[in-house]
């Protein structure tokens, strides 16, 4: 697994030790190219970071600022080390924790983001929760929301894919906002 665009393109990124599923090369290919007129200068949150190999990709290809959110040992250790590696650090948060307890909180300390890049362990009872709360808390409505998901896992009913594309038994959901109905609308 490597960096494959950008300022640290061909950087070796390591997950040593760590029981993660990486993003693959294909799919961060996808993913930033359909992105590459939103990352630079943006604000990037990485939920589930893992070895941080989508954040760092946003980081290498111009974004100002990426915040990694990981709760294993092994995936923040394989985070600080790829930051280290890449040179890229300094534009870099990382904070430990499970992204369901913490998320509010990395939002009042380092939001608005302007991409929030969503990828849990597939069949997280937690999916449909956190984006629900991406998507219909007022405060925490990023410009693009995107979730990479089995295939086979539903998202929440306020999730409306604006664009999906589907890699073997992964996708990835590019979601916008919807707003809640008005209250007392009598459309008959």
């Amino acid at each position: 697994m490597r960096v494959i665009g950008g300022s640290a393109k061909g950087v070796v990124l390591r997950a040593r030790g760590a029981r993660l599923r990486p993003t693959t090369d294909a799919i961060r290919e996808t993913l930033f190219n359909s992105l590459q007129t939103v990352i630079p200068g943006a604000r990037f949150l990485d939920l589930y970071a893992g070895t941080g190999s989508v954040g760092l990709e946003a980081l290498s290809r111009g974004a100002a600022l990426a915040v990694f959110v990981e709760r294993s040992r092994a995936g923040l250790k394989a985070i600080r080390e790829n930051l280290a590696n890449t040179r890229l650090a300094e534009r870099a948060v990382v904070v430990p924790g499970d992204v369901p307890k913490v998320l509010d909180r990395v939002w009042a300390e380092h939001g608005p983001f302007d991409v929030v890049f969503v990828d849990p362990p597939y069949g997280d009872p937690a999916l449909p929760a956190v984006v629900a709360r991406l998507l219909e808390g007022a405060d925490l409505a990023a410009a693009t929301i995107v979730v990479q998901h089995a295939v086979e896992e539903g998202l929440p009913d306020s999730a409306v894919p604006y664009r999906e594309k589907t890699f073997g038994s992964t996708r990835l959901s590019y979601l916008q906002r919807v707003a809640p109905a008005a209250a007392g609308s009598d459309e008959s």
